[in-house]
């Protein structure tokens, strides 16, 4: 009987100990061996990403001042082209809105091809006639002697319809003189004796390009502010809006 028994003890152990152990249960000891493996590449990723992302902002920062530049730059040549282009419209709508002007009269037989004096060329003329000889003079670029002739012309007709349209070329041709001071007169006065007239915007934009000329961007934002305040859908409005934000760019300390 005590043989059996120790017979049986002795196949059981060795059962036990030839039992297979269960496939794929890591050791507890080489799970946390990892555990930090693991971490430690995930922070260096996150070190390795936020390297790049930095050096992306700053080529970033860098090509939105160097834009900067740029856009300040094509700026003032807007304003120079647009100035140019503005003269351009405002004579061709002129000439659309003035009848042609009648033939240039003929010389008398003792004038011997020199052209008469403002006063009597104008004496003979109509006022509609009278204003287009002006008129022609600043299409032709004459600007001097389309001074003349306007000056003429509202000495002679202060009241005629077209004498708004003649006081605002008196001030484009003071302008395309250089003779700003009298051009800021010149305008004053159409805003001051037609102000229901049609170039009373024209009056305003041009008022502030003179202000400009005479290096006082505060009063020339005060006439563009004014345009854009009181005619709000005009053609020059914009091109108002446009001369204030150079202004702002340029660094000029515009009060308002």
């Amino acid at each position: 009987m005590r043989r059996s028994l120790l017979v049986l003890l002795l196949l059981s152990a060795a059962g036990c100990g030839g039992f297979p152990r269960a496939e794929g249960v890591a050791p507890a000891s080489s799970s946390a061996e990892e555990k930090p493996s693991i971490l430690h590449r995930q922070v260096v990723a996150a070190q390795e990403r936020s390297a790049r992302l930095e050096v992306q902002v700053a080529q970033l920062a860098e090509q939105v001042r160097t834009l900067g530049n740029v856009v300040r730059e094509l700026q003032g040549q807007r304003t120079r082209m647009e100035e140019q282009i503005e003269r351009l419209r405002r004579e061709l709508i002129g000439a659309k809105a003035v009848p042609p002007p009648p033939p240039a009269p003929r010389p008398s037989a003792s004038g011997a091809g020199a052209p008469p004096r403002s006063s009597s060329r104008m004496a003979s003329l109509s006022p509609e006639g009278a204003y287009n000889l002006a008129y022609r003079a600043v299409r032709e670029r004459k600007s001097r002697e389309a001074v003349s002739l306007f000056l003429e012309f509202l000495r002679r007709h202060p009241s005629n319809p077209l004498a708004a349209n003649a006081q605002y070329w008196l001030g484009e041709s003071h302008y395309d003189l250089s003779e700003y001071t009298p051009a800021l007169e010149a305008f004053e006065k159409v805003l001051r004796l037609h102000p229901a007239s049609r170039k009373v915007p024209d009056a305003l934009y041009m008022r502030g390009l003179t202000f400009l000329r005479l290096k006082n961007p505060r009063l020339a934002a005060l006439e563009f502010e004014k345009l854009i305040e009181r005619f709000p859908r005009h053609a020059l409005t914009e091109r108002a809006k446009n001369q204030l934000r150079t202004l702002n760019l340029s660094g000029n300390n515009v009060q308002r």
